[in-house]
């Protein structure tokens, strides 16, 4: 998904005028992706917990291996699957996230509207 996410976001990274504002806000908005994906995982990995019983999920053999712990296995995988859903998730923050670093680089902090005789 990194790949998937740096595709989008690096090029629209690009409203954010300036090298130095560039490269910060794009640490800012790969933050927020990164934090959105972490969250999302964690809600499928206690989803996991809330609906996967081990007694029901029944033995499973992955490539021709017996799985010695079933339901860990099918926890794993259901928070691997949620983890594209925060993939998605965190494109989405992401570019919101950069909109608004674009909104607050372009508005200036309010001490720098004074004319430049006043001081």
């Amino acid at each position: 998904m990194g790949i998937v996410i740096g595709f989008v976001l690096i090029p629209l990274g690009l409203l954010i005028r300036g090298t130095s504002n560039y490269f910060w806000g794009m640490v800012r908005v790969f933050g927020v992706v990164a934090i959105t994906a972490l969250l999302v995982g964690l809600i499928g990995l206690l989803i996991a917990f809330a609906t996967v019983d081990p007694d029901t999920v029944g033995e499973r053999t992955q490539y021709g291996n017996e799985i010695v712990d079933d339901g860990a296995f099918v926890r794993a995988g259901t928070m691997h699957n949620f983890s594209y859903l925060g993939g998605i998730a965190g494109i989405i923050t992401g570019g919101i996230a950069v909109f608004w670093e674009r909104l607050r680089l372009s508005n200036p902090r309010p001490h720098q509207n004074l004319p430049p005789n006043a001081t």
